[in-house]
């Protein structure tokens, strides 16, 4: 299964993929394979679920940024 994160890099946050497989070919999958709806339902679910706590800890990071941008006398973000 795929995880994700988030990373502050200079002023910017990125949101990161952390884990997922791969093929022979390359080929990157964030998902065991599938067989039925319920399987594909199931892990979307799950897909959406860590998304939105890698946006969660994103926007903390960012927040976190701002508050060092602020005391630093830089200019403000939104």
């Amino acid at each position: 299964m795929a995880s994700f994160g988030a990373v502050t890099k200079g002023w910017a946050v990125y949101i990161t993929l952390n884990q997922y497989s791969t093929d022979e070919e390359g080929e990157i999958f964030i998902t065991p394979d599938m067989m039925s709806e319920n399987e594909i339902d199931g892990n979307v679910r799950y897909l959406v679920s860590e998304i939105e706590k890698a946006g969660n800890q994103a926007k903390r990071k960012l927040a976190k940024a701002n508050e060092k941008i602020k005391k630093d006398g830089l200019f403000p973000r939104k």
